[in-house]
């Protein structure tokens, strides 16, 4: 009797980010501060990974350090296997606030990136324009910084972001500062950009529900020094609605860990 082949196992995908043993400690005037670690973490190719945790755990710290904007006390960060050590254009930051330049319009804001690079203008145009159509901002080319929306600014940072085609996106609580309505439309808006772009993204939030409707996986932060306490997979099919039982479902198990830590926290600093 012949044996049965037993199916073939794909590869896992490379790891595009990984964390090994990382701290980091700042020096203040009277003490070291422990920000963060010692954190393993890898965030595959084309993952989004939500970092959620206690107000100061190191949630920041952590997106610098991959930006490359501060170096780890201890440790090591690779991206696809080569040592980030300096800021590079194959990681782009996006902020709660936009950070737009105000003397400049929308087209201009989003082109900058481009222009640095020195992309010839019959190219640049339509790259411009293509980026303003997907953030559906389109006849807002020559509108300036001020005649436009919060919502509209966070769409504006967001184009000049991806003009760059960076491999990763460093998102710090993009959406923290936009009113309700205006955040859940958005949300739809970012799941449609990045199913299209598949980038990595590390993505910082206070919300619960925030990180189950856009992440694929959720990593549940300590307080300070930030260390990784839970991860949660979210395993639900896109799109997803902010609203969603299943997605609040998840939000939910995401709150019970982040008190669980707090109970913990509390435990220790009784003990």
């Amino acid at each position: 009797m012949s044996a049965v082949a037993s199916p073939a196992i794909p590869p896992p995908k490379p790891a595009r980010i990984e964390l090994r043993e990382v701290s980091k400690t700042f020096t203040t005037r009277h003490a070291l501060l422990s920000a963060v670690g010692p954190i393993s973490l890898t965030a595959q190719e084309g993952e989004f990974v939500a970092l959620v945790g206690p107000s100061g755990c190191g949630k920041t710290t952590l997106l610098n350090l991959v930006a490359g904007f501060v170096a780890p006390s201890s440790g090591e960060i690779t991206l696809d296997g080569a040592r980030i050590v300096s800021p590079g254009a194959d990681r782009v930051m996006i902020f709660q606030e936009p950070a737009l330049f105000p003397w400049l319009d929308v087209f201009d804001n989003v082109a900058f990136g481009l222009r640095q690079r020195r992309m010839r203008r019959d190219d640049l145009d339509p790259v411009v324009g293509q980026l303003l159509a997907k953030v559906h901002l389109g006849g807002f080319e020559r509108a300036l910084v001020h005649e436009l929306s919060g919502g509209m600014k966070q769409r504006v940072a967001l184009a000049r972001a991806l003009a760059l085609d960076p491999g990763v996106l460093l998102c710090d609580e993009p959406f923290g500062s936009l009113d309700a309505l205006t955040r859940e439309r958005l949300y739809a808006h970012f799941q449609e950009l990045l199913g299209q772009a598949r980038k990595t993204v590390l993505f910082v939030t206070h919300n619960t529900r925030e990180a189950a409707c856009l992440a694929d996986r959720v990593v549940v932060l300590s307080s300070r020094p930030g260390q990784v306490r839970a991860v949660v997979e979210v395993a639900l099919p896109r799109p997803r609605d902010f609203y969603d039982p299943e997605v609040s479902r998840l939000a939910g198990h995401i709150l019970a860990e982040l008190r669980r830590e707090m109970d913990v926290r509390g435990s220790d600093d009784a003990a």
